[in-house]
């Protein structure tokens, strides 16, 4: 391969995905990602400040309008005690949403790591990782949580934890593929003959470059998260009472489903609308993510009105091979002279 020498009046410009981070949300961010981003948004700022503006004390009880409909001093009515169904909406965010914000942390903890280290260092790295990754993924998560529930008790946050090891799994294959295709690119190659350490290479060109894909996976995982948690408690296995939380809401009102069937109204729809924001939340910056890179050429003023002459065109690679070794004056994967590249 021949590279044409790179003039100094022309800039090859490389467009990496961190570059274009900001743009790439905002694209994202458009109708529906919008909505999606603000509702989760405004539900997580809710549930951590939700002592300050509480209308009620969670446990607060008016024995005087209990199963009350949607008033002006319960706007959204009161459970089978006069509970506050607002408040304990509220109270109970954080012990829904937190754990599973829990789960993708521990789930990306562990597999973007071993997908990285997988990429990196080949083929027996792979394979093991690989057999982690299907144990992980063969075990029935379900029946794992409860049998961790039967041996270790109701934790919330234990629990979340034991579902982000078996995410973990998933996580793992989509991100392998990403992170070898991103190895093969010619700026880490570029990079890494110039010296580069593999950590500045991963946190630099590999993980930059898989910022839409980590995006789409936590809003994917998150969801699952708050889904799991809720049918935990659905089933008992949430906070203990009188410790509120969706799914023990939903439990709770599901005992008054014939003689108040507005009770599990407000609760359901939260954790409705939460999921369904975050899955569209995902859909939305997967389609808005756009291309991961671009190489383009930008001639100086003087030479943008010149014609230029057949077959003189720069592809993208030729152009940033050239850069690299106009930059560096040499490079061991490359014959290198004056700027020029032959390979």
């Amino acid at each position: 391969m021949t590279a044409s020498p790179v003039s100094p009046a022309s800039t090859a410009t490389t467009v990496p995905a961190r570059g274009h981070a900001l743009r790439r949300t905002g694209r994202a961010l458009r109708g529906g990602g919008l909505l999606a981003a603000g509702w989760l948004v405004l539900l997580l700022l809710a549930s951590l400040t939700a002592a300050w503006w509480e209308p009620y004390q969670t446990d607060a009880q008016d024995s005087a309008h209990t199963l009350a409909g949607p008033s002006g001093s319960h706007w959204l009515g009161t459970d089978e005690l006069g509970r506050d169904v607002l408040t304990r909406i509220a109270a109970g965010s954080w012990i829904s949403v937190g754990p599973a914000l829990l789960a993708v942390v521990v789930a990306f903890g562990i597999g973007i790591p071993l997908a990285l280290a997988a990429a990196e260092h080949g083929r027996w790295v792979e394979r093991g990782s690989s057999r982690f990754a299907e144990l992980l993924l063969a075990l029935p998560a379900i029946v794992i949580l409860l049998a961790f529930v039967g041996a270790v008790g109701v934790h919330p946050w234990a629990i979340m934890t034991v579902l982000g090891v078996l995410l973990s799994a998933p996580v793992y294959r989509v991100f392998l593929i990403q992170a070898q295709s991103l190895r093969t690119r010619l700026y880490v190659d570029a990079a890494r003959v110039n010296g580069v350490s593999s950590a500045q290479v991963n946190l630099r060109h590999v993980l930059p470059g898989m910022l839409t894909a980590i995006a789409v996976q936590a809003a994917q995982l998150f969801a699952i998260g708050v889904l799991i948690e809720a049918g935990l408690a659905f089933m008992g296995f949430g906070p203990s009472v009188p410790s509120p939380s969706w799914g023990g809401l939903i439990a709770a009102a599901s005992q008054h489903i014939y003689d108040d069937p507005w009770l599990m109204v407000p609760t359901g729809l939260v954790l409705a609308l939460t999921v369904i924001a975050a899955n569209v939340l995902a859909d939305a910056v997967g389609t808005g993510g756009g291309e991961r890179e671009r190489v383009r050429l930008r001639p100086s003023a003087p030479e943008r009105g010149k014609r230029r002459p057949a077959g003189a065109g720069h592809t993208g690679a030729r152009v940033l091979v050239g850069r690299w070794c106009y930059r560096y004056g040499r490079c061991d994967s490359f014959r290198c002279r004056g700027g020029r590249a032959d390979g």
